[in-house]
C-alpha cells in the first residue's frame, strides 16, 4: 500500500491494542512514527491528517517522527509505537 495507508494502518493497530486492554484514543499519551522515507511522509500529510481525524478526532498525543534506514518487514514505509495511560478500576 502506499505511505498514508500504512501509516494509518499502523495507527488503526496501537488504537486496537489500546482498546483491547481496555483504554481509548485519548488514553493514548505518546507516539513514535519510524519512517523510511520523510518525503513520502510531506506528501502524504494532507491523507494522513484526514484519517487522523476520522480515528482521533482533535486529540494529538505528544509525537515524534523518525527517519530509520530501514524496517523490518518488507516494503514496510511505516512503523508506529505508542505509549497509554489507562484509567485504573475502582478499588473498592
Amino acid at each position: 500500500p502506499d505511505f498514508a495507508t500504512q501509516f494509518l494502518l499502523c495507527l488503526d493497530n496501537v488504537i486496537d491494542v489500546v482498546r483491547a486492554a481496555g483504554g481509548g484514543t485519548e488514553h493514548i499519551v505518546k507516539l513514535v512514527a519510524f519512517v523510511t522515507d520523510l518525503d513520502k511522509y510531506r506528501s502524504s500529510q494532507q491523507a494522513i491528517g484526514d484519517g487522523w481525524r476520522a480515528r482521533m478526532g482533535s486529540y494529538y498525543p505528544a509525537m515524534s517522527l523518525v527517519k530509520v534506514a530501514g524496517l523490518i518487514e518488507p516494503g514496510a514505509l511505516v512503523e508506529i509505537e505508542g505509549v497509554a495511560i489507562l484509567p485504573m478500576e475502582d478499588a473498592r
